[in-house]
């Protein structure tokens, strides 16, 4: 009888580790999607100045404002909001 208690311990305890595996292994795959979408938008760090210039340096070239930045995702935005997060872009 004291081993039927014994091996549904260790059948909870099997699978308690089991989901604490599986949870480990989403985290890391989300942990490198997150680093594969960083490296992407490094690659492609060209942005579009207000005045209309394609620039790749940290201020325009044409008028030498600065990129619009998301407060939150600290990437540089194009759009009226952030595509990560949804923070409205600041207007000057």
């Amino acid at each position: 009888m004291p081993f039927n208690n014994i091996n549904k311990t260790l059948k909870k305890v099997n699978r308690t580790v089991h989901t604490v595996n599986k949870t480990q292994n989403t985290m890391r795959n989300m942990g490198n999607q997150v680093k594969a979408r960083q490296q992407q938008r490094a690659q492609e760090s060209a942005w579009k100045c207000a005045c209309g210039q394609l620039n790749q340096s940290a201020f325009c070239g044409t008028c030498g404002k600065a990129p619009v930045m998301c407060p939150m995702c600290n990437i540089i935005i194009e759009t009226q909001f952030c595509p990560d997060c949804g923070t409205p872009v600041e207007t000057e």
